[in-house]
């Protein structure tokens, strides 16, 4: 209720960090009044793991990213692509570091943290109890629903349509996904709402370029997960349904900040911008068209060569223009401030001219 009434409030801006329903119902609240929102939501967030890499390394990460805070993370790896061939020995790698993280049991541990509610716990006991995966580590044997401990748990063999898969997990979860080949998971990425995050393990660089080529994600890291939030410089946010703007560093301060242009025209600037008053004749049409934007000429790239940017007179450049304007200016503006009558270069006398402007005394 409380929240409710907030969001009927006229705000300048507004900042949400949570799910993808609630972020659709503090945007409908905030365009009741045109403020301006930066959401920051969640997603499924893929990991696409190629095979030949270091799966010791990469299992380490990859269970760091998924239990800390026992998955109630925004930025956790939700489930794990990589070939079907490859899966039994990202399993040993898994189980290897979920011993070393664990070494008497994740029910021991305090290095678990605990649910934020018995709410987060049953949907986390239901939609593990329906997977059709196979548990490898953790399970339900350990879990209590009262102190809110769901044990770390890694599930392989996860096809399509497995109730692990149904949603963003939010919870100590990891399943394993065995596909054919890297574009199956790149294509069940794609058809799905874009991530908040996504990650990839490899160290060819055919296999990152292709995944960052062809997938849309808010951020994504490489060799590693989550760690893009903590850097500085970099921004934090989502695309899609993950969600829109960025936080963080000075992105927190451009986002709370209006950009307000501002102009202080002295009164010499109508001897030069004299043609935009009435009436108006081809003289000033002319006058206008000198000093008038143009298209800048386009970088060299496939089909746009040097020769057919000229062709399309696309290299015509306002920058001649902008200098001797901004040459005349100064003039006008140091003859002004001076009180100077003495002599000028012809050439700049001549330039005035041609803006209808006298530079004699």
């Amino acid at each position: 209720p409380e929240t409710s009434k907030v969001l009927e409030l006229q705000w300048d801006h507004i900042v949400f960090t949570g799910s993808t329903t609630v972020g659709k119902i503090v945007a409908a609240a905030a365009a009741k009044h045109l403020t301006p929102v930066t959401l920051e939501l969640g997603g499924q967030n893929p990991v696409f793991l190629d095979p030949s890499y270091d799966l010791d390394v990469a299992a380490r990460r990859l269970l760091w990213g998924r239990f800390m805070n026992v998955g109630q993370v925004c930025l956790s790896p939700n489930h794990i692509f990589i070939p079907a061939s490859a899966q039994d020995k990202l399993v040993d790698a898994l189980t290897k570091a979920y011993d070393s993280f664990y070494p008497e049991g994740a029910a021991n541990s305090d290095s678990v943290s605990r649910l934020v509610s018995t709410g987060a716990f049953d949907r986390l006991q239901s939609v593990l109890e329906k997977t059709r995966g196979t548990i490898v580590k953790g399970g339900l044997a350990e879990a209590d629903r009262e102190g809110r401990f769901f044990p770390p748990t890694i599930v392989k063999d996860v096809k399509e349509g497995d109730s692990l898969l149904d949603a963003e997990l939010f919870g100590p979860i990891l399943p394993i996904v065995p596909v054919k080949d890297l574009q199956e998971g790149i294509d069940y990425t794609n058809a799905r709402p874009h991530p908040l995050a996504a990650y990839v393990f490899s160290d060819d660089s055919k296999f990152k370029k292709r995944v960052i080529d062809n997938t849309q994600s808010g951020a994504i890291d490489v060799n590693d997960v989550c760690v893009h939030m903590a850097i500085p410089g970099l921004p934090f946010g989502g695309v899609g349904t993950s969600g829109y703007g960025a936080h963080t560093g000075k992105f927190s301060f451009d986002t709370f900040t209006h950009h307000r242009s501002s102009v202080d025209s002295p009164a010499w600037v109508d001897k030069i911008l004299n043609f935009r008053f009435p009436p108006y004749t081809d003289k000033k049409l002319k006058q206008s068209q000198l000093i008038a934007a143009r298209i800048p000429a386009p970088r060299p790239g496939p089909g746009i060569g040097p020769a057919k940017a000229k062709k399309s007179g696309l290299l015509v450049s306002a920058q001649s223009v902008a200098v001797a304007l901004g040459v005349l200016i100064f003039a006008l503006g140091l003859r002004r401030a001076l009180g100077y009558d003495g002599w000028l270069p012809p050439t700049l006398v001549a330039l005035a001219g041609r803006f209808g402007v006298s530079l004699s005394s």
